[in-house]
C-alpha cells in the first residue's frame, strides 16, 4: 500500500507540473507603464472602461510576466525559444508609443494568431500582418533597415513596425480608436471615405476588442487564482465612439 501511495503521489505531482510553464526570464527592465496602460484602455473602451477587467487589474509589476506566458503558450513550437525577445519587443514598443501592450497582443491574435510566418490573402506578412509597402514606408520613418518579406518575417522587427504603424494611425485619426483600429485593417483612406458615409467598419474592431478583453480576463484570473479559486467574469464591449 505504501508503494502504491508513493506511485500515486509521483503521478499526481508529475501531472501537476506538466500543466505549468516555468519562466525564469528576468523582465525587471521591461515593466509596463501603468499610467499609459490605463490611459490607452480608457481610449479603447471609453464609457465601458470602468466595468471592464482592464480597470480591475492593478498589478502592473506582474503584467510583464503574464504577457510572457501568453506569448510562450501562443507561439508555434519552433518559435517558443524566441518568447523572451518577442515579449521584450512588445513591452518596449508599447512604452515607446504609449500603447497598452495587451492591445498589441490582441492585434497579433486577430491578425496572425501568433504565427510569425503567416501570409494574408492580400500579401500581408508576419505577426502583425503588414503589407510590404506599408512596412517599407514605416521602416523609413523609424530608420530601420528594410529587406522586404525577410524583415516582416522577423517577429521582433514585425512588432516594431506594427507598433510604429499604429502610432502613425493613432496620430492621424486624433486618438479616436473607432477610427484608427479599423484603419489598420482596411487602410486610412477607406476609413476616411467610410466616415463621410457614416459607415465606419465595425467587425474588425469588435474582434480586436473581444481578444483584448479575453486576454485581460486570462491575466486577471491567473492572478486571482494565486490566492483564491478561479472565477469568471463575462463582459461584452465595443470600441467607444466619441
Amino acid at each position: 500500500m505504501k508503494k502504491l501511495g508513493l506511485v500515486t503521489l509521483f503521478v499526481l505531482t508529475f501531472t501537476l507540473f506538466q500543466n505549468f510553464t516555468l519562466t525564469t526570464v528576468n523582465l525587471d527592465n521591461y515593466q509596463v507603464n501603468e499610467k499609459v496602460r490605463i490611459k490607452h484602455a480608457k481610449e479603447l473602451l471609453g464609457k465601458h472602461y470602468k466595468k471592464s477587467i482592464a480597470a480591475k487589474f492593478d498589478k502592473e509589476t506582474v503584467l510583464n510576466t503574464e504577457l510572457l506566458h501568453i506569448v510562450e503558450t501562443s507561439l508555434p513550437k519552433k518559435y517558443v525559444a524566441k518568447s523572451e525577445k518577442i515579449t521584450k519587443a512588445l513591452l518596449s514598443e508599447a512604452n515607446r508609443y504609449d500603447i497598452d501592450p495587451v492591445f498589441l497582443l490582441s492585434i497579433i491574435k486577430t491578425e496572425s494568431n501568433f504565427n510569425p510566418l503567416a501570409v494574408g490573402t492580400s500579401g500581408e506578412i508576419g505577426l502583425m500582418q503588414l503589407m510590404p509597402k506599408t512596412g517599407e514606408y514605416i521602416a523609413k520613418k523609424i530608420d530601420m533597415k528594410y529587406r522586404g518579406a525577410r524583415t516582416l518575417r522577423d517577429p521582433v522587427k514585425n512588432i516594431k513596425l506594427g507598433a510604429a504603424y499604429f502610432h502613425y494611425l493613432r496620430e492621424k485619426f486624433d486618438g479616436k480608436a473607432f477610427r484608427y483600429v479599423p484603419a489598420y485593417n482596411v487602410g486610412p483612406g477607406k476609413v476616411t471615405k467610410a466616415e463621410s458615409r457614416k459607415d465606419i467598419p465595425k467587425i474588425y474592431p469588435e474582434r480586436v476588442i473581444k481578444h483584448y478583453e479575453t486576454f485581460y480576463k486570462r491575466i486577471y484570473e491567473s492572478q486571482a487564482n494565486v490566492k483564491q479559486p478561479l472565477w469568471a467574469v463575462n463582459t461584452t464591449t465595443t470600441l467607444d465612439v466619441h
